[in-house]
């Protein structure tokens, strides 16, 4: 946290300005400077209400699903301000193994009600490989 907050004062940062940051905690890494973590959700919900024009946003239509449990926060404040049901994947793994870094994942199940139908929102906490939304898409 020092080492970055000299790097900042070097170059003339006063401000840091990021879009809903993985974990908002990292705003005290930077205890001496200004720090804002915008959350999009509106401008997210305004864009899929202004530009998908046969959406339909309500229980019957449409659905918010969490690709795991780190995804979960911000997927119950997307279907709680949309009035959705809410949907998770859980991913059963193996801690007695390791492979290429990562326990392996034993199972990836779906909890929540039937999806068969509906439109899919997606919401992850963060993106690094893609693998969870795209094993997500394919179930």
């Amino acid at each position: 946290a020092i080492a970055l907050q000299e790097l900042c004062n070097n170059m003339g940062v006063d401000n840091i300005i990021t879009f809903d940051a993985h974990d908002p905690r990292v705003q005290n890494a930077i205890p001496l400077k200004g720090f804002e973590n915008v959350q999009p959700a509106y401008q997210m919900i305004k864009a899929l209400v202004n530009n998908v024009d046969d959406l339909h946003l309500d229980k019957e239509h449409m659905m918010v699903v969490s690709p795991d449990e780190g995804g979960m926060s911000r997927c119950i404040y997307y279907s709680t301000v949309l009035g959705l049901d809410l949907g998770m994947f859980y991913k059963r793994r193996d801690y007695s193994r390791v492979v290429n870094g990562r326990n392996p994942i034993l199972q990836h199940q779906f909890l929540g009600s039937n999806i068969e139908g509906k439109d899919v929102m997606v919401v992850d906490d963060m993106i690094s490989s893609g693998e969870s939304m795209l094993e997500v898409a394919k179930n």
